[in-house]
């Protein structure tokens, strides 16, 4: 009896070194699986917020080149210089307080509409005098101006240094926002080249961008900001109103986003970027635990970078439980006997790793299709479909570029619907939408594969023609023009009408720069405006083509 009870238990005690060793094999084997899936989660975030970032610069910077093109921007910023000499420079004078009241009465309703509509909650316009960029009016803080900015690396004084629009995440005396200027720039009648009367610069807050994280993905996010760059930068009455020094770090708190955000602040450790954390040391909110992700962020200010990071938080309880339940069962299973748990692990690991897949790739297709569309919103115009002015801006340049290697003709058309003011006075502005929406089919219909096409601004249309001269650019205006006066549109109550375009065509002469054939174009759109609309027009000598009805 002794040697099998001795054998029993030897076999016993192997059986049971062979469970544990599986159990700790296979529990070390879900460790990696669980945290190499939580780190890859945490780059997908990290990806998409600066993708999120990147948009919602692009949408600044289009907010600021829309305004800046604006004919009141131009009227009033040059009325705010006369203020201002006829005030000695000062901007408190009697003579720019006038106008700064007049400015503000009539932006009003526009600041209002791009509140509501785009979230942007700071407009500015500064003139520039003495090559300095003078605050003249702030629409979300009126009583704020006459001050200079000073910081080399801020959008305003980037703009004003390239002559093009910048944008940037910025902390400044008023805390930090997503900051994008460009330039307004006039030339008058006698003038040999363009004056920089001012700059626009438009604001967005970082609560918008959170907000988008946390409804699109349901991530928790705040942004916390080095405490010694805070000090040094921001106003006291701002600190004091709304950042909050979080205890035991050297870090401010900014802003932050998610119904359990608050709570997960007093995890923050540090101001920069570091990597996701899992495990025994996950931050804990309520019966939720959470891994976090910590991503670099660089505001410009102060003339110099200052550091900051954006802390994302995202849910790993559904990660950790279904862990920590695949543990419970290796035991259990261990106890019942070696095969039997062997084969029954195998079954719900296999299982376990299909349904792991299968909702990583769900959310990786997730991630991609959100990659896609920031990627839409960023280069396409969202009325016409059109490609935006940025967009076209830059296919433009790499037009230019091309030519310039490999030789070649390209030719601009800049087309402007006559009346379209009217057509919005007289029949609303979603008749008007869509005379802009039917006009950008007509344009992608009639155009090549290989020409481009976009929104230049209201109601200013583009065409890009690769490979074409003056000649033939003028044949593929005019029938533009045509299919444009031929199409019939329909007004609320059954009124039929129809609109007319103007097109201005401008020949690339290979050395002139985007600007100068952008100017020459819309010369000759002017001339085709000057000599009765609903015509096309060449740069330089040559007839008008078409006719006003």
């Amino acid at each position: 009896m002794r040697i099998p009870k001795r054998l029993f238990l030897a076999l016993s005690a192997a059986i049971l070194l062979v469970v544990v060793l599986f159990v700790v094999v296979n529990n070390h084997a879900a460790r990696e699986s669980l945290d190499q899936s939580l780190r890859d989660r945490a780059r997908e975030l990290g990806s998409a917020y600066e993708v999120a970032l990147s948009s919602s610069l692009v949408s600044a910077s289009q907010m600021a080149s829309f305004i800046a093109a604006d004919v009141e921007t131009l009227r009033y910023m040059a009325r705010a210089r006369e203020a201002l000499a006829g005030d000695g420079g000062d901007p408190f004078g009697s003579h720019s307080a006038e106008v700064r009241y007049l400015w503000l009465q009539a932006m009003q309703p526009s600041l209002h509409h791009l509140r509501q509509r785009f979230g942007m909650n700071e407009l500015e316009f500064h003139l520039y005098v003495n090559d300095q960029a003078m605050s003249f009016l702030r629409l979300h803080r009126p009583e704020g101006f006459g001050d200079v900015i000073e910081a080399p690396d801020h959008p305003v004084n980037r703009a004003a240094r390239t002559g093009a629009g910048a944008a940037a995440p910025v902390l400044d005396a008023g805390g930090a926002a997503l900051r994008a200027a460009e330039p307004v720039r006039w030339s008058g009648p006698d003038a040999d080249e363009e004056q920089l009367l001012g700059m626009v610069e438009v604001g967005l807050s970082f609560d918008a961008l959170l907000d988008l994280l946390n409804r699109r993905l349901g991530v928790q996010a705040a942004v916390v900001l080095d405490a010694a760059a805070v000090e040094g930068v921001v106003a006291l009455v701002v600190r004091e109103r709304e950042l909050t020094r979080l205890a035991g770090t050297s870090c401010y708190l900014f802003t932050a986003a998610g119904p359990d955000a608050d709570r997960l602040k007093d995890e923050v450790t540090s101001c920069h970027a570091g990597v996701s954390v899992v495990g025994d040391s996950v931050p804990v909110a309520g019966k939720r635990r959470f891994a976090q992700t910590v991503v670099p962020l660089e505001l410009a200010g102060a003339g110099r970078s200052i550091a900051g990071a954006v802390v994302l938080w995202f849910d790993a309880e559904a990660a950790l439980a279904a862990y920590e339940r695949t543990l419970v069962v290796n035991i259990g299973y261990a106890a019942a006997g070696f095969i039997v748990l062997g084969l029954v692990l195998f079954v719900l690991l296999r299982g376990g790793m299909r349904v792991f897949e299968t909702e990583l790739r769900r959310r990786t297709s997730e991630i991609r299709q959100l990659n896609r569309r920031l990627t839409r919103m960023a280069t396409t115009d969202s009325l016409t479909g059109l490609h935006n002015r940025r967009h076209f801006l830059q296919r433009m340049q790499v037009e230019m570029d091309r030519v310039r290697r490999a030789g070649g003709e390209l030719a601009l058309i800049l087309i402007d619907l006559d009346h379209f003011k009217q057509v919005n006075d007289r029949y609303g502005h979603q008749v008007g939408d869509e005379v802009l929406r039917k006009t950008g089919r007509l344009l992608l219909e009639q155009i090549r594969s290989v020409d481009i096409v976009g929104r230049y601004g209201g109601e200013e249309l583009c065409v890009l023609l690769p490979d074409t001269d003056a000649a033939q650019a003028m044949i593929m205006a005019e029938r533009l023009r045509a299919g444009i006066a031929g199409m019939p549109f329909m007004a609320p109550g059954g009124t039929a009408f129809r609109v007319t375009a103007s097109l201005g065509v401008a020949q690339w002469d290979g050395l002139a720069d985007r600007d100068t054939l952008f100017v020459q174009a819309d010369t000759a759109l002017y001339a085709a405006k000057d000599a009765g609309r609903n015509r096309v027009v060449p740069f330089g000598p040559g007839p008008p083509a078409g006719k006003r009805p």
